[in-house]
């Protein structure tokens, strides 16, 4: 399936997406009509946000000269790291949108859709796919201790923390806020990347 989604090209660097493929899921087709809060994602519908940040992850993966394999884990957990929104996004009685716990669902439609994969290739992505709020949650970074001991954590738990930190900084720049605290953010994620 992979191969069937996804072709990488590194001389000259070119990403080819079937996206006629991912749009025959209707996990992608809902994301088009998957509300996201205005707040986090002034950008629109998750299927907006989805396609940005792909769009980030070519860049990356272009900029920095990832090999084919890292492209393709890459961009393809940027393509699903929130097809789980399709289900886990509701309103609440107040109007706002929340998306509570939307990477175990995206983990768990991504492991579906690629199944018949390489396995390694697919736990790869899904691994990227179910941590990827967690580098969102370790922006505060005032306790030094609490920030190196989540950081820790996480490294144990994810072999390619860099390609997580890179999805991170993806997710974070196919987004739209508060101007000065997405520059904040977007600076973080870069620090993350360095260091990863």
């Amino acid at each position: 399936m992979i191969d069937k989604l996804i072709q990488v090209e590194l001389y000259p660097f070119k990403v080819t997406i079937n996206w006629d493929l991912v749009e025959s899921f209707p996990a992608f087709q809902q994301l088009k009509d998957t509300l996201q809060s205005p707040v986090w994602h002034a950008e629109g519908n998750a299927w907006v946000h989805t396609t940005e940040v792909v769009y980030w992850a070519e860049y990356y993966a272009k900029d920095l000269g990832l090999s084919i394999s890292e492209t393709k884990i890459l961009v393809l957990a940027a393509l699903f790291h929130d097809i789980g929104k399709s289900t886990a996004t509701f309103t609440d009685e107040n109007g706002k949108i929340h998306s509570y716990k939307h990477e175990y669902d995206s983990e768990k439609l991504t492991r579906r859709i690629l199944w018949n994969s390489d396995v390694e290739t697919r736990e790869r992505i899904c691994t990227l796919v179910r941590y990827h709020m967690k580098m969102h949650q370790i922006k505060d970074k005032s306790h030094y201790n609490k920030f190196r001991d989540a950081v820790n954590s996480i490294i144990e738990q994810v072999p390619d923390f860099y390609l997580l930190s890179l999805l991170a900084l993806c997710d974070t720049k196919g987004a739209k806020y508060d101007p000065e605290e997405y520059t904040k953010d977007v600076e973080f994620m870069e620090e993350v990347c360095s260091f990863a």
